[in-house]
């Protein structure tokens, strides 16, 4: 899950070459094309318009992919130096899902044509079951975090407050409050939020009230973010029609199911799992419409 590949920006030929390896790519498929070198998407560009086009429906096609191409980049810290080729400076990538190049590549490196017709070179890596652990969670968003101006957590059951079954009284819970800070601290390191929303259930969410629970987020907000941050936190309330269990983070353009949602165990022994899975585009476009 959340594979990351280096591709070399010679490696398509033409824009039908890039258009095949693109489909691979992007968010609903859970794999990413780092971006290196840093300017990547120029250097796509660039290359491709040294092709011959001979018409306009080719170049909307190109044009296209290219802005697909956007939406499927993760930035990395790899220094990358002009002065060597890109397979030379890919050989410093940090633990990548493979590395893709033109016609002629050698291993580690594999050639686009090749990984194409191997029905294994591209393995399926669209979710996995993690861990229920607040550092398990902000690892599976953190590509949407590095892609998105915005983030919504949608979960009828968020909450820092509980009700005691046995007392009857309301009660302090950390059971989403640290997943919620350690979300919060990754889209703060990134620095690409800037909004994170929470969309949560008015009766579980406000057992205190509504200004008790916008007291408790900003506190952790602030708690992570300086004052001057862009990063800012808001919320909602989910409709009485809203599935009570669907539970997702959503993007601009990319969006992850989580099947239990963002809270964690209260036996700090409980090394219990659960199944995230990148959301594919049709369950997806009808998610953002209604929460992003």
């Amino acid at each position: 899950m959340n594979d990351r590949y280096g591709v070399d920006p010679n490696t398509a030929a033409a824009v039908d070459d890039f258009a095949q390896l693109l489909r691979h790519f992007g968010a609903e498929h859970g794999r990413f094309i780092l971006e290196f070198p840093p300017n990547w998407h120029s250097e796509v560009k660039r290359y491709l318009d040294a092709e011959s086009i001979g018409d306009v429906k080719r170049l909307k096609l190109r044009e296209q992919w290219l802005h697909t191409a956007k939406r499927s980049l993760l930035p990395t810290r790899t220094r990358y130096l002009d002065a060597h080729p890109w397979a030379k400076n890919a050989e410093t990538l940090e633990n990548p899902s493979g590395r893709i190049g033109p016609p002629g590549s050698r291993p580690p490196c594999i050639a686009l044509k090749d990984l194409l017709i191997d029905h294994d070179a591209l393995p399926d890596c669209r979710g996995g079951h993690i861990r229920r652990t607040p550092t398990a969670y902000a690892d599976v968003a953190r590509p949407m975090m590095q892609i998105s101006h915005k983030v919504v957590l949608v979960d009828p059951y968020f909450a820092f407050h509980e009700l005691s079954k046995a007392s009857g009284s309301v009660r302090r819970s950390d059971r989403y409050a640290n997943s919620f800070k350690s979300l919060i601290q990754t889209a703060h390191a990134e620095r690409k939020v800037e909004v994170f929303k929470l969309m949560v259930s008015r009766a579980r969410a406000t057992l205190l009230g509504e200004d008790q629970f916008v007291a408790d987020y900003h506190a952790i907000r602030n708690d992570v973010c300086s004052a001057a941050s862009d990063l800012q936190v808001e919320h909602g309330f989910l409709d009485d029609k809203f599935g009570q269990h669907a539970r997702y983070l959503l993007g601009n353009d990319c969006g992850l199911h989580f099947d239990h949602g963002f809270d964690t165990p209260s036996n700090k022994k409980d090394d219990s799992s659960q199944h995230v899975q990148w959301i594919g585009r049709a369950a997806l476009m009808p998610l953002l419409k209604r929460f992003v």
